[in-house]
């Protein structure tokens, strides 16, 4: 679990993600979930693009805009539960100085919100391209023998 001051990212090797109307979408490739991220999250995530900190996001809105007081328990809860997926790393490059909207700092009035869907985790997670069969077509998942060589 990240602790307040240290350095965290967006594990952008490892995703992809869109912000679709303030609601981002992040697909986890080597896991082949994918997520959902409303109320505040999509605009967390935005912040989660560079380097920066727990206490470089509330310090940012500090500058702007009085914190509720459970405004820092929800963000390091939402950032433990990246961490938990694999969403967010840890790193070492040191964070710039964050600079927040106004239009941000109006959403992060709303609880981040995580939501977590695997049904498609076999279908994203197998290689399309190794696995295609002439007699069944594309994608086809690797029968039990492949999957142990």
């Amino acid at each position: 679990m990240f602790k307040r001051n240290d350095t965290i990212v967006a594990n952008l090797p490892a995703t992809a993600s869109e912000n679709f109307a303030g609601e981002a979408v992040i697909i986890h490739f080597e896991r082949g979930t994918y997520f959902s991220l409303r109320g505040s999250g999509g605009t967390i995530w935005s912040f989660l693009q560079a380097p920066t900190s727990i206490a470089a996001i509330v310090s940012a809105v500090q500058t702007q805009e009085p914190l509720s007081s459970d405004f820092e328990a929800n963000l390091t809860t939402f950032v433990a539960k990246l961490a938990e997926h694999d969403l967010i790393l840890g790193s070492l490059e040191p964070p710039p100085p964050l600079t927040i909207s106004a239009e941000a700092i109006v959403s992060l009035s709303e609880l981040p919100d995580l939501e977590i869907y695997t049904d498609l985790a076999e279908l994203i997670a197998m290689d399309p391209v190794h696995e295609i069969d002439i007699l069944t077509g594309w994608p086809k998942a690797p029968t039990a023998e492949k999957r142990e060589t």
